[in-house]
């Protein structure tokens, strides 16, 4: 199970990312459904992360997971808000931002969960 949650959430990631920056440079009206695919493939990865967690695969809380956290909710929260309310240019910005915050310190949780468990 653990093995399968791992390998469904960096398709996710990728999926959401990809469809994080082609909503950056579509039109407002195109731009929407391309927040929204973003937001449902984030979504995955957030039930990814509770499987893992509810199978007995916590992470010790270090400076990193706070730093993730404490990234993750803004944007998850953002992007939840642009993908039903065209919003200014600046906050697709501010969610790029947040988003490779998410991704680097994220990564280096999987690796260090991965590396724990195998």
């Amino acid at each position: 199970m653990y093995i399968g949650l791992s390998a469904i959430a960096p398709l996710a990631i990728a999926a959401a990312g990809f469809s994080l920056i082609r909503a950056v440079l579509e039109t407002p009206s195109a731009a929407l459904f391309w927040y929204r695919l973003a937001f449902y493939s984030f979504f995955i990865v957030a039930l990814c992360i509770e499987g893992r967690v509810r199978l007995g695969y916590r992470l010790v809380r270090t400076q990193m997971f706070w730093i993730h956290l404490s990234c993750a909710i803004p944007f998850f929260l953002l992007l939840g808000t642009l993908a039903y309310m065209p919003m200014p240019l600046w906050t697709s910005y501010l969610e790029l931002i947040l988003f490779l915050i998410v991704l680097s310190t994220g990564s280096v949780l999987f690796h260090r969960g991965l590396r724990k468990e195998l």
